[in-house]
């Protein structure tokens, strides 16, 4: 896994989010670099208890083993399907 400096991603975020935007994340946002159930880690590998999380994550939590895993292996037996059918 690549290692990304917080100045970097401050530096993008300054160019390429829109002004208007850009207050809603603050002064200081999270970077999140990744999370797992309940928890969230940022780029400099605090761990945080994730209270943001949206319905789903408040659910089964972040990248939830009996979540991933089935639809893992359900892409890998089909790459391209559509909306009207299912996989076993």
């Amino acid at each position: 896994m690549a290692v990304v400096e917080k100045t970097s991603v401050m530096d993008r975020y300054h160019k390429y989010i829109f002004p208007a935007v850009a207050p809603m994340y603050g002064d200081n946002p999270l970077i999140v670099d990744h999370a797992k159930d309940q928890y969230v880690w940022d780029v400099e590998g605090n761990r945080y208890l994730d209270l943001f999380g949206g319905v789903l994550t408040v659910s089964v939590g972040h990248c939830n083993d009996e979540i991933t895993e089935p639809r893992s292996s359900s892409s890998a037996a089909c790459s391209i399907r559509a909306r009207c059918t299912s996989i076993r």
